[in-house]
């Protein structure tokens, strides 16, 4: 089964369908693309490529820079990576505990990466609203000796901590000294509810973030973390030299730059997020209320059908993400679908009521 988005070769080879003739609607990458600014930083490496030639700056200061303003918070507290997975394995390690906390369903890359410290996880299982219960992961956490990994943005669901439980969990845990990494990765859509402020002021919380999905750059490998200036220092240390490309770091720069596009893309995306949901809601799907560019639905079949159901989806040119592989998710005919534009909205919810056969 897969477990990541946007690998429509591989659904291709497997249903045996021409790639070029999917839509995907299973990795929540922005449909309109990167800044414009982007494209004027490939036209320069392509209009002068020796500009490749130099090694990156090791302390990479004006991706570092234009982070810190984007958050308003001291350079000092920003740690560049090869995208945000490599900073969850860098995070891990710096905090070095033998084992974390972390609800469930939850991003795969948490498995794999605390499998690879060679850490113990426990999983919490959430309730329906997919919202994790502060006191209890902390009871926990203490218990057990161990971190706390959390998402907000919740993925899959898209929920958001409420602000009063993220501060909860950031001041239990700085009280009962436990560390705490807490997953931004779709942040970007609701700033508001971003704990990044608190977290430079703890020496016990790294906020890890991404610029893959909002930016539309996937295919750029640049992430960042957050966190007080003595943990982002030992921090770097578990990154290998160089983490981040020059030209990946310049397009980086470039997309946090445009301010316009940030607001453009929180706006549009909410609305066509709206328009979603209540096309969904015409045909008799109810989607998990959402912060961010995805939906999670759960469909009104049997978890085997599933199969079935996607399969035909595939049919009518449209591929979504099986959320079977989350854990405890398993058995639940559960779904979760991109915001894209209007008129490939309409086609994913065509596609769904041919594949389950709504009147």
């Amino acid at each position: 089964m897969i477990v990541h988005g946007g690998d429509l070769d591989d659904v291709a080879a497997r249903y045996g369908v021409p790639r070029d003739g999917l839509i995907d609607f299973s990795a929540n990458i922005d449909p309109y693309g990167p800044p414009a600014g982007v494209a004027s930083v490939l036209a320069a490496a392509a209009a002068n490529p020796r500009m490749l030639a130099p090694y990156p700056s090791p302390a990479y200061d004006a991706l570092r820079l234009a982070i810190a303003r984007e958050h308003a918070v001291p350079v000092d507290t920003v740690v560049v990576g090869h995208g945000g997975a490599a900073l969850l394995d860098a995070a891990l390690q710096t905090f070095a505990r033998s084992g974390w906390v972390v609800p469930v369903p939850a991003f795969s890359e948490y498995a794999r990466a605390i499998a690879a410290a060679h850490a113990r996880m426990i999983a919490v299982p959430l309730g329906d609203a997919f919202l994790p219960d502060p006191g209890e992961l902390l009871s926990i956490a203490a218990r057990e000796r161990h971190g706390i990994m959390v998402n907000t943005p919740h993925n899959p669901s898209a929920s958001a901590m409420p602000a009063s439980d993220l501060d909860e969990l950031i001041d239990g845990a700085r009280a009962r000294g436990i560390a705490l990494i807490v997953d931004e990765a779709f942040a970007d859509y609701v700033p508001e509810r971003s704990c990044i402020a608190r977290a430079v002021g703890t020496p016990a919380t790294i906020v890890v973030r991404s610029l893959t999905k909002f930016y539309a750059l996937a295919g750029v490998r640049v992430g960042y973390a957050i966190a007080h200036p003595a943990l982002a220092t030992r921090m770097r240390e578990h990154l290998p030299s160089w983490p981040v490309g020059s030209l990946d770091a310049a397009i980086a720069v470039a997309a946090l730059a445009d301010r316009a596009y940030a607001n453009v893309t929180r706006t549009r995306t909410a609305r066509a997020r709206e328009r979603l949901c209540a096309a969904l809601a015409r045909i008799g799907l109810r989607p998990y209320p959402s912060v961010a560019n995805y939906l999670f639905i759960e469909l009104p079949i049997a978890a085997d059908a599933l199969d079935c159901v996607l399969a035909k989806l595939v049919d009518c040119g449209v591929v979504v993400r099986d959320c079977r592989s989350y854990r405890g998710l398993e058995e639940r005919a559960a779904i979760r679908v991109a915001v894209l534009d209007d008129p490939s909205n309409e086609r994913l919810v065509t596609a769904l009521q041919a594949a389950l056969a709504v009147p």
